[in-house]
């Protein structure tokens, strides 16, 4: 099921164009650059260029977490140049810390892009061939290929700006606990809402600060 808007005509080749543009940009990137290794586990990227010649592919381990520190910087560019094809594995987590948005992250993949099952993803992806995502995955970012399909399969979610959570009430309690309506028994924010920091807990599994 598509529950967007499908664009043809005009609007279509502009936005071809441009996407076009952008993977060629993207290729084109030779300023210092850190190396890509062929296998990642946790890592933490700051803002720049990082590159795996071609055609190596480049493959993250199960489990890992992938950490984009923007540095204070809600402007920061993270652009990941993959020389051949990019396989995340089994609940790989992709984090956007001090202020990296997603809309800044870039993957240029030559190949195909593959992600496990249970991924949670961030960026934009330029691809040279086709995108499969893994069931009960979350994409937060675009999915952008030359050739081959675009496979996002039931039970996973695509979106291009991250939604947005408010946060109403209070009960005086220097250190209130809120609960999931439908199961009080769970908690799901904890700490002083007069602070600047909550930490807001997602199906009972993935906490984000707020």
């Amino acid at each position: 099921n598509h529950d967007g808007t499908s664009y043809l005509g005009d609007t279509y080749q502009a936005a071809t164009t441009d996407f076009l543009a952008a993977y060629d940009d993207a290729a084109s990137r030779v300023f210092p650059a850190a190396s890509l290794f062929t296998t990642l586990g946790d890592k933490i990227f700051a803002p720049g260029l990082y590159k795996s010649d071609a055609p190596v592919a480049v493959t993250v381990t199960a489990g890992a977490t992938l950490t984009f520190d923007g540095e204070g910087h809600p402007d920061a560019v993270f652009i990941l140049h993959i020389g051949g094809a990019l396989t995340l594995s089994e609940g790989v987590n992709m984090v956007l810390k001090n202020g990296a948005q997603s809309e800044n992250v870039f993957w240029h993949v030559v190949s195909a892009v593959t992600t496990g099952l249970d991924t949670e993803f961030a960026g934009t992806v330029l691809a040279g061939a086709g995108i499969t995502v893994g069931a009960s995955s979350f994409v937060n970012g675009r999915l952008l290929t030359k050739t081959g399909d675009i496979k996002i399969p039931a039970g996973s979610t695509s979106y291009s700006a991250p939604p947005s959570v408010s946060i109403d009430g209070g009960t005086g309690d220097p250190d209130p606990v809120y609960t999931d309506p439908s199961d009080p028994s769970r908690p799901v924010i904890t700490g002083d809402t007069s602070a600047a920091t909550v930490t807001v807990t997602v199906d009972g599994v993935n906490s984000r600060e707020v």
